[in-house]
């Protein structure tokens, strides 16, 4: 930590322990929160306008809103991370085919991951991990292509993944409160919605014996994501024996940031093209916010990565030569994978311990809150303990997570 290549990845680090513990909050909202608002795609969304005028529906709304910048960082960093780690093993003398083999690793044992996790909820769901690994699968052919192009690919689907989703009749269904039914090619990769099995799965803990799967996060969207990341990855390396480069790097994050949101502002004015068929319908001020996350519209994807970019250009302008080793930020940070797993299995057990939903407990969003300080109070001792494993051994298998 004290080398300065070291010092440059704080901020990185720092950013990705920021929205670890946003995560923490949408997790312990899903157990605590029984006015909890997910109205995030045109499916669902179009048919939760009315929660917009309800009373204290605003606190409900933030607190889910403020957690929709986790999933586009982890996987924008988790991009980044990939281009430093290559360049890492390039200069070690790695071939690429040992790269490669690392990857295809790596990128399986996330979606093995999602699935063991997924057993713990009423139905199996592919989410961010799955979207990560098959990213991930993807970029053993794609991280040989230049900057330029992966940018101009990412820059085009954002652009045009809704007119192409549409062309191609995959426009999903209004379903109130839940998914649309899909195809299992349109599941996976496009299109987020109820995916029908080969088989029957058996049941296990409380989920039922079922022939259908959950996929939330269909990986191409969330691919280009990690394209993105990848190409400031490059970026950075590049950069890395500069004095400047904190600088650099905040101020190419700002003009960055600043663009995209821009561009979200231009696209909730016009309120057409641009949100996957979720109008504003209103200028109710709740509703500018409301952009489709599944699958991940142009307005969301200005929004997000706009507001990604701007936190991380101030933790770039705003790291010192010293910083606190033991910061919560960091320690998250730096064992994000670990922090996700565990935490997940902690959410399992309070569920599992009868606490939760129920209409007779006035926990609610205050809960939620409540129950986020603790859960993170709880796995902090913890995270810093593995933090010192890992490190000890950095050769393991403990790398893969």
């Amino acid at each position: 930590m004290n080398s300065p290549d070291s010092q440059r990845l704080v901020p990185l680090d720092w950013m990705r322990g920021l929205v670890m513990m946003f995560m923490a909050l949408d997790h312990v909202s899903a157990i605590f929160n029984l006015d909890r608002v997910s109205e995030d795609s045109y499916a669902s969304g179009a048919a939760g306008a009315a929660l917009f005028t309800e009373s204290g529906a605003s606190f409900d709304f933030f607190t889910r809103w403020i957690t929709h910048l986790c999933a586009p960082t982890f996987v924008f960093l988790a991009g980044t991370a990939l281009a430093l780690s290559v360049a890492k093993r390039l200069e070690r003398g790695d071939s690429p085919w040992a790269i490669d083999r690392h990857l295809l690793a790596r990128g399986v044992i996330l979606i093995a991951l999602e699935a063991w996790m997924s057993l713990g909820g009423l139905f199996p769901v592919l989410e961010v991990l799955y979207a990560i690994g098959a990213s991930l699968l993807c970029m053993v052919l794609l991280r040989r292509l230049p900057s330029w192009a992966l940018v101009g690919l990412a820059l085009l689907w954002m652009g045009a993944g809704e007119w192409i989703t549409g062309a191609a009749g995959l426009q999903p269904e209004p379903v109130p409160g839940g998914f649309p039914l899909v195809s299992a090619w349109s599941g996976l990769v496009l299109v987020p919605g109820l995916v029908h099995t080969p088989v029957v799965l058996p049941a296990f803990l409380w989920m039922p014996q079922t022939d259908v799967f959950i996929s939330i996060y269909p990986f191409l969207p969330w691919l280009v994501i990690m394209m993105l990341g990848w190409a400031f990855g490059r970026w950075l390396v590049a950069r890395r024996e500069s004095e400047d480069l904190a600088r650099s790097a905040s101020r190419l994050l700002a003009v960055s940031g600043a663009g995209a949101l821009g561009l979200f502002l231009v696209q909730r004015i016009v309120d057409g093209y641009g949100n996957f068929w979720l109008p504003r319908g209103s200028d109710f001020a709740l509703r500018w916010l409301q952009v489709s996350k599944y699958p991940p519209s142009l307005a969301f994807y200005g929004l997000e990565l706009g507001l990604m970019a701007l936190v991380l250009s101030g933790f770039f302008r705003w790291q010192r030569p010293e910083v606190n080793r033991n910061g919560p930020l960091l320690v998250f940070g730096q064992v994000a994978l670990f922090f996700f797993v565990i935490h997940i299995h902690l959410m399992m057990l309070v569920r599992v311990l009868g606490f939760g939903l129920d209409e007779e407990k006035p926990f609610q969003v205050t809960g939620t809150w409540v129950g986020t300080v603790i859960a993170l109070v709880v796995l902090y001792p913890i995270c810093r303990r593995y933090r010192s494993i890992k490190q000890t051994r950095p050769a393991g298998v403990l790398r893969f997570f």
